[in-house]
């Protein structure tokens, strides 16, 4: 009897890349099968310097041979180039959209308010919003020596998640309105959440704030009620100064201490923060979310 085998189907690599630090794809150990991302998700533009000289991304166009932007940073600081990429740190960094928060209006509003409530009266509030970008800015010629330690600590806060490559997107939304999974800020029992995005690493690439419009507090019967409208801005506070900055400074917390530290910054929001300049304290515990 004999056996007719058919040949063995055709097995082998159709894409793969191996990078210098900035992005070059480096030569015999890249197989490029017509896939037109490459370099940290970026989108290839082949056409303008040729194959793996360039990358687009929503903001601006990187040359990775010269680990340089075409065009200025939407988001500059005083201290980096405007043409620097990954803040000259490619392994640490990453910038998959070539800026730093975004948000719109009414977040932008939502955050300056926030950081006036823990100021003193009259002071300045480093922190300001590019329309034109949709992103915060940090101003580093204001020096913080003269605000207290608290505000200092706040400040400093805000002022990393700025200036950190990793794209924040802060958005205020209804409490009922579906934000994650089919859920709303309601349904997580919240007035606000952060919700880290990972890679394949495990790393946190990017991050999802949303603060509630028209907070509410919950009653023993699980009733709703209104809160205090300045709620939404200790909520900006909480989730982004809390939340997200350790996300950002401290990846390797479990979700048990990155709610415990968050309450420990919680603590201190409540001991500065004013209404209409006078000290609004109301110690009450966060729900872990």
């Amino acid at each position: 009897m004999r056996i007719p085998l058919n040949p063995s189907p055709c097995v082998g690599i159709r894409t793969c890349y191996d990078y210098s630090p900035f992005g070059v794809e480096l030569d015999v150990r890249t197989v490029s099968g017509g896939y037109r991302f490459g370099y940290q998700g970026s989108e290839k533009d082949d056409e303008f310097k040729g194959n793996g000289n360039s990358y687009t991304t929503e903001f601006r166009q990187l040359d990775p041979r010269l680990g340089r932007w075409l065009s200025v940073d939407p988001k500059s600081t005083a201290f980096e180039s405007y043409y620097s990429s990954m803040g000259n740190n490619p392994i640490l960094k990453i910038d998959i959209f070539g800026d730093t928060i975004r948000t719109n209006q009414e977040g932008a509003e939502n955050t300056i308010k926030a950081i006036n409530s823990v100021l003193a009266t009259g002071a300045i509030n480093p922190i300001t919003y590019n329309s034109d970008t949709g992103i915060l800015m940090f101003d580093n010629n204001i020096s913080l020596s003269s605000y207290s330690k608290d505000q200092q600590e706040i400040l400093n806060r805000y002022k990393i998640l700025i200036e950190d490559t990793r794209d924040v997107n802060l958005k205020i939304v209804d409490i009922d309105e579906k934000i994650w999974r089919q859920k709303s800020l309601y349904d997580y029992g919240a007035n606000g959440l952060t919700i880290p995005i990972f890679n394949q690493n495990n790393e946190v690439i990017s991050l999802n704030v949303f603060i509630a419009r028209n907070p509410i507090k919950m009653t023993a019967d699980h009733e709703r009620v209104p809160e205090k409208k300045e709620w939404s801005n200790i909520s900006n506070l909480h989730e982004l100064g809390g939340h997200t900055f350790l996300y950002i400074t401290q990846p390797l917390l479990t979700s048990k201490e990155n709610n415990e530290k968050t309450e420990e910054f919680h603590y201190l929001i409540h001991q500065n923060f004013k209404i209409n300049g006078s000290l609004w304290y109301k110690r009450t515990p966060v729900p872990t979310h």
